[in-house]
């Protein structure tokens, strides 16, 4: 966060970062952390480095507990500024101050999850789409707040999680974007500054705060075949650190190594998830099992809509056109 101290913000012109909580107690952290952190720059200097926004996304599977949560957080840090996304919104506009911004371009992400979400066969493909539609209403308000960045609450054990699920749904090549810090395909700057703790250090520290926080501890499904990538990774991550913290470390340590896809006139951004992919690299174009074309580009328009279908990158092909063909 040393970019925004006091001393490198100028006077009349703020500048905004954007906070997404879900509730658990990594983002409950983070914020926690950056709000003190904000009131001592008030008390040293009369004014903040930044401007803290703090974005909730609802969906209607939400649980009542992290409603709660959402709002024992408002009164707890009366200072920031709190919006709330509601996927299942016709509008899918956040709600500034509690008057809701009614913007009809800005549907982040109406159509993936009332549309393409059912039509899912796989526990991987729908915790999948439902990740990408979270994050992209995220962005998005990032972008009509004009935050100049997002800030995740990921942890080092976060962060291994998805690096691994990542790379096994065929996403790899995004990973410079989703775990390094830096600016995105957005357009918008994604900061991780929870990256060198372990979700097992976060314990205690929320204990001696009281922060409430959902517990989202991972319990074995009794099939496999209910499992997602998302949830085995998230399992197996969770058991490795409390002995084994170091290989946590060194597969994040592993994937800063990774340089991003330099953009330039033959990368197009990915339909659905929104990351740069060089020409002639979009998994439906190189992606065995279907021998026609039309049927592809039948299947992709009925998923995700328009003329395009085919502008798809490898891993948000695996987890949309293997229930759009079989239908």
């Amino acid at each position: 966060m040393e970019a925004f101290r006091v001393r490198n913000a100028t006077p009349g012109q703020q500048r905004r970062l954007l906070l997404p909580i879900s509730g658990g107690i990594s983002s409950g952290t983070l914020l926690h952390v950056l709000n003190g952190y904000l009131e001592a720059q008030l008390t040293r200097t009369g004014r903040p480095g930044f401007e803290l926004h703090v974005v909730h996304v609802v969906e209607d599977s939400e649980t009542a507990s992290s409603s709660s949560i959402f709002e024992s957080t408002k009164q707890r840090y009366p200072r920031l500024q709190y919006h709330i996304l509601q996927l299942s919104d016709s509008q899918d506009s956040p709600e500034a101050n509690g008057t809701a911004q009614k913007d009809e371009s800005s549907n982040p992400g109406r159509l993936i999850v009332s549309e393409l979400l059912p039509t899912l066969t796989s526990p991987t493909s729908r915790v999948d789409v439902s990740t990408i539609a979270r994050s992209t209403a995220i962005v998005k308000a990032a972008q009509r707040l004009d935050c100049e960045g997002v800030l995740w609450g990921d942890t080092t054990t976060r962060l291994a999680e998805k690096i691994l699920s990542e790379t096994a749904k065929g996403r790899g090549y995004s990973l410079p974007w989703l775990v390094n810090d830096g600016e995105s395909p957005h357009g918008v700057t994604f900061l991780f500054p929870m990256r060198e703790l372990f979700k097992k250090e976060l314990l205690p520290f929320a204990a001696s705060v009281g922060l409430p926080y959902r517990d989202d501890e991972i319990v074995a499904p009794t099939s496999t075949k209910d499992s997602s990538i998302d949830m085995l990774m998230k399992q197996y991550f969770q058991s490795v650190e409390v002995n084994y913290p170091s290989i946590v470390a060194n597969v994040v340590r592993t994937s800063s190594k990774l340089i991003p896809l330099a953009e330039d006139a033959s990368s197009s951004p990915c339909r659905l998830c929104g990351m740069l992919v060089a020409e002639g690299t979009l998994g439906i174009l190189g992606w065995g099992g279907y021998a026609r074309r039309e049927e592809l580009h039948q299947a992709t328009s009925v998923a995700v809509g328009g003329e395009h279908g085919l502008d798809l990158c490898y891993g948000c092909a695996r987890s949309t056109l293997g229930s759009a063909v079989e239908r």
